[in-house]
């Protein structure tokens, strides 16, 4: 039930504990601690951000909080308010590319990721820029062994010149980030992990007024598009998550 909690939207520690009141019933903090073995803390945050989302309830018992499940209905209504915000987020992509002549470029095939990963560098070097938000499934790290080495000098060159590298991953994309990007950590990536309810649909890449979106491994695309509306757009929304984003 966990990972479709956090497909939901909630994030990994939230929905341990959602889960752990599901099983055990109504019950005080003591219980989700010992059975989650996390810093009681870390439990108080999620246990405050599923009250917020009310998939929860709390009252005094023996002068103890004491949690119990809210309505499950909760989840569909929060789904609902995404969908809405996501339907505004996407009003606004469209006018500001009706505003202005976007161009629209796609890699495709085998190459695509090697093609697109060159297009980017050169955009990056010419904006000064070098953005990635949303890491790739493992299956990605390993369909571009064959060109990644080659890929890190070549973005090692970038910030010798000054351009940041910065990357920001999501919690579920830890692990195969930690696997594969630790060697290059600080040299030249900066990473940084954001909550899992923040999570883009798509990786990104953006250098200035490019950005790039790409489609899983399983049917390799790379869309390459111009619009200074639409990369300011993600770029906002990038620094807004930066900011609060841990360390990787």
């Amino acid at each position: 039930m966990v990972d479709d909690l956090v497909e939901l939207g909630l994030g990994r520690t939230e929905a341990l504990v959602f889960q752990t009141i599901v099983e055990k019933g109504p019950c005080f903090v003591a219980p989700i601690v010992y059975t989650l073995r996390k810093h009681r803390q870390i439990v108080y945050n999620a246990l405050e951000s599923l009250l917020v989302k009310k998939l929860i309830s709390v009252s005094q018992k023996n002068g103890k909080n004491f949690y119990a499940m809210g309505d499950p209905s909760r989840m569909l209504i929060e789904l609902e308010q995404k969908r809405v915000v996501a339907e505004k987020v996407v009003e606004r992509i469209e006018g500001h590319l009706k505003k202005e002549q976007e161009q629209v470029e796609f890699f495709s095939g085998s190459k695509s990721y090697e093609r697109g990963l060159f297009s980017f560098r050169s955009h990056a070097e010419a904006a000064q820029e070098y953005i990635v938000v949303g890491g790739e499934p493992r299956e990605w790290f390993l369909h571009t062994r064959g060109f990644f080495q080659e890929h890190v000098s070549e973005v090692k060159k970038l910030k010798e010149k000054g351009i940041p590298i910065l990357i920001l991953f999501y919690e579920r994309e830890q692990r195969s980030a930690t696997e594969f990007i630790r060697p290059y950590l600080h040299d030249p990536y900066e990473c940084r992990v954001a909550k899992d309810e923040l999570r883009w649909p798509h990786t990104v890449w953006i250098a200035g007024e490019h950005i790039y979106l790409l489609t899983p491994v399983v049917d390799p695309l790379v869309v390459h598009i111009k619009s200074k509306a639409l990369a300011e757009d993600h770029r906002e929304n990038f620094w807004s998550q930066w900011k609060n984003a841990k360390l990787l």
